[in-house]
């Protein structure tokens, strides 16, 4: 499907050839921008309508379809934390400034996943995906299964015994010293 989108330098590209057109035939779709890093190397993100995404990263133009996203490093003292698309079943991590993140929620039409503050091993990830074949509904599983494993070790963290059991204890205990 072709669009044309106006790139950060107000430049309009197509993206099917990947060549400039010109602004009197140009049908510009609207796009949100999210510039970042990937490494050491600037990468440029714009968000399309209908999961599409364009990526511009080492002088390379690239239209993918967007599975999901997540986000990890999320903390209110950091001012970046790491976006993960899945793009075409490829995880792409970008650091991007902490502000993107509502823009990111409220612009794409896809499954969005807080995956903590520590990273989660996406290189190892993707290894499996491509040896079995992963579908969305595979990486939907497993970053929920992550997010429902934090939710019982905190829910564990929170239990206290009852008061019941503390004075059933105390009684043992001098049972003992008797």
């Amino acid at each position: 499907m072709q669009s044309i989108i106006r790139t950060k330098n107000g430049v309009l590209l197509e993206t099917t050839s990947w060549k400039e057109v010109s602004e009197e035939t140009a049908n510009v779709v609207n796009t949100l921008h999210i510039n970042g890093i990937r490494g050491v190397h600037p990468i440029d993100i714009y968000i399309l309508q209908n999961n599409q995404i364009v990526s511009y990263f080492k002088k390379q133009w690239r239209l993918s379809s967007l599975w999901l996203v997540g986000f990890q490093r999320v903390n209110k003292r950091l001012k970046t934390c790491d976006v993960i698309w899945l793009l075409d079943g490829e995880p792409i991590i970008q650091s991007i400034d902490r502000t993107h993140v509502d823009k990111i929620c409220n612009n794409v039409e896809c499954n969005v996943y807080m995956c903590g503050l520590d990273p989660l091993p996406w290189k190892k990830f993707h290894n499996d995906a491509k040896r079995y074949g992963w579908k969305i509904e595979d990486w939907c599983h497993l970053l929920s299964e992550e997010s429902s494993e934090e939710d019982e070790k905190d829910s564990d963290s929170d239990w206290k015994p009852t008061e019941d059991s503390e004075e059933d204890s105390e009684e043992d205990s001098e049972e003992d010293i008797e």
